[in-house]
């Protein structure tokens, strides 16, 4: 918006930047507002990742901003050159976020970010520069807002042009809708994948075809390289969500999230030679581990495509049959089905654990392996094999949060909370995005503890991040129903994707409430013999069945199914004894055995 010079204040004894509006646009009332705006908004901004200004120079016919003179290459000028190595990315991403930051927190959203708007100097430091069509956003800013600003533009502004530069917009500004900051976070996911990959994450021939891939096609992620960690694959896919509703809602948690990313990047990777961004050993067989990672990719995306995944692990496999790590994530994504709520077969069970098996006689130290086999473990009921297996998975790769998440898991189903806790707090110290089951577990905690008001909150972070999580949405059902709000918690259901509707968990929360409200009926259509298979493969669902079959008042099918869930490992003593759902059980002699059976377990697993 602005002609920069190279000048000499020759008060100060300093070389500056001098931005001056060119000559044709001197009697421009619109631009000179903007102009003399950006001023207001530099001088309002005191950052180092930020463009510093001196000063404001206004004459009869020159208006002119003097500003931190910053030597250099733009962002656009390296990336000419060729992708960014990983830990350059990330680390200069995280300096980007750190200047969002800053002017986020002042109520102002830049709406022109884009690597010819960025520098980086000699000594890595990263510095923004243009907020020339920066907006405020916050009501209780000091600065003005201009009229008009409808967010393509080289030239002038003309009344209904969007502002800003097409291969950067939000889809919501391609619109020429309201923004806020999150028209940030698009621009800085667009930016972040480019130094990534070295190629912007929507093109076109035209602005037409430009704009309509950002409306309608997804990146490339497999472009992504495999050193790029899986927290920082979906970091960007929270970034680039087109609904804005769903996307990254504070640039302060990619700005946690890439701080931890270098440092798992430079510190974490486990020993014994080079591993894959998950920390699985790789195959010599290059190919193999490129499709490996690509798999990992589309997992790990805000948009996760499982299938693509799942067949990007089956051509690794074709590559290199006995790739220990891909065998193991095989065999987890049979697991998935079930604990997805999409699948009630057993027998995916029984076929994992061949796979596991077959990944260990490849590699007996196979860390995600020896995780996947401790999962198996515990959803099949033989609790006490779990702890070896998570050991051997945690000492091959201490930093592996699928073990973590077992090990919570099995803490929680001994009844052993603060234990369980700890681990929920383990994986939410990883960053505010890769594991958001973290938040979601210790919801589930606090839940089961009884405080079901805590238990919303925490899931509540979770449903902050991705609003139609069919897990968070699932838990925060039945803390409203512990708390004895029905309405809410069938509200929160009603939230769900259409495609989650014949979801397994989703539909046993249902089936309880219909219950609870007296529509028995109704919930016994629910809670049909297939949805009563799927309870029968997990503890938890065996245990959610006794539940409704206590608040239905069939007492002795309850205790059937109670009795199974202890069999499957729910030693959930202190749990049980305060659960509302069961209180039709606990007058039931039945009842107290079992609750007699878990108190002598426990004491038995104290004294060894």
């Amino acid at each position: 918006m602005g002609e920069v010079w190279k000048a000499r204040d020759t008060k100060l004894q300093r070389d500056v930047a001098l931005k001056v509006i060119p000559e044709g646009f001197a009697f421009d009332h619109d631009r000179l507002a903007r102009f003399k705006r950006e001023a207001q908004i530099l001088a309002s901004l005191n950052h180092p990742n930020i463009a510093t200004i001196h000063g404001y120079e206004e004459t009869d016919d020159i208006r002119a901003l003097a500003m931190e003179l910053i030597e250099g290459p733009t962002l656009a000028e390296r990336i000419t050159a060729g992708p960014l190595t990983a830990n350059e990315a990330l680390t200069l991403g995280k300096q980007m976020a750190e200047a969002l930051e800053a002017a986020h927190e002042k109520g102002i959203v830049h709406r022109d970010l884009k690597p010819a708007n960025i520098k980086v100097v000699s000594d890595g430091r990263l510095k923004v520069l243009d907020f020339g069509l920066a907006k405020v956003f916050n009501e209780e800013s000091a600065l003005p807002d201009l009229p008009g600003a409808a967010t393509m533009t080289a030239g002038p502004t003309r009344a209904g042009v969007i502002l800003g530069t097409t291969a950067y917009m939000s889809p919501e500004q391609t619109r020429g809708r309201p923004l806020d900051k999150r028209t940030d976070i698009w621009a800085f996911g667009c930016i972040l994948y480019e130094m990534l990959t070295g190629q912007r994450p929507f093109g076109g021939d035209t602005a037409s075809d430009l704009i309509a891939g950002i409306l309608e096609r997804e990146p490339e992620w497999e472009a992504l390289p495999p050193s790029v960690p899986p927290c920082v694959r979906q970091l960007l896919g929270r970034c680039l969500e087109k609904d804005h509703r769903h996307r990254l809602r504070d640039i302060g948690d990619a700005r946690l999230e890439l701080q931890e990313a270098v440092k798992v990047t430079e510190r974490a990777r486990p020993s014994g030679g080079h591993r894959l961004s998950d920390g699985s050993r790789p195959s010599p067989n290059r190919e193999a581990n490129v499709y490996y990672e690509r798999a990992l990719a589309f997992a790990a995306v805000g948009t996760s495509n499982p299938d693509q995944a799942l067949r990007m692990i089956k051509r690794a496999l074709a590559e290199d049959p006995k790739f220990a790590g891909a065998r193991a994530e095989y065999a987890f994504f049979l697991i998935l089905g079930i604990l997805n709520g999409w699948s009630n077969d057993p027998a995916l069970l029984h076929e994992a654990e061949g796979e596991v098996r077959l990944a260990l006689q490849d590699d007996p130290r196979c860390g995600h392996a020896h995780s996947v086999l401790a999962l198996i473990y515990l959803l099949q009921g033989r609790k006490e094999l779990v702890p070896g297996e998570l050991e051997q998975a945690l000492k091959e790769n201490a930093a592996d949060a699928t073990a973590h998440t077992w090990l919570l898991q099995y803490h929680r189903f001994n009844g052993d909370y603060q234990q369980a806790r700890e681990q929920a707090d383990w994986l939410i110290r990883q960053g505010p995005l890769l594991y958001w089951p973290g938040h979601l577990n210790l919801g589930e905690l606090l839940r089961e503890q009884g405080d079901a008001a805590a238990a919303i909150h925490e899931l509540e972070q979770v449903t902050e991040q991705d609003p139609q999580n069919v897990y968070a949405l699932t838990a925060m059902a039945r803390a409203h129903i512990d708390s004895g709000n029905l309405s809410k918690a069938r509200q929160v259901l009603d939230g769900a994707r259409d495609d989650d509707r014949n979801n397994y968990g989703l539909r046993q929360q249902l089936a309880l409430i219909l219950a609870l409200e007296g529509r028995k009926a109704e919930a016994s259509q629910i809670m049909n013999a297939e949805l009563q298979r799927h309870a029968e493969t997990l503890v938890f669902g065996s245990a959610s069945a006794a539940e409704f079959y206590a608040v239905m008042g069939e007492i002795e099918r309850a205790l059937d199914w109670l009795e199974r869930a202890v069999r499957m490992g729910d030693d959930r003593e202190q749990y049980l004894r305060r659960n509302p759902l069961l209180t039709n059980l606990r007058g039931h002699p039945r009842f107290q055995q079992i609750i007699d059976s878990l108190a002598y377990r426990r004491q038995h697993r104290a004294v060894r």
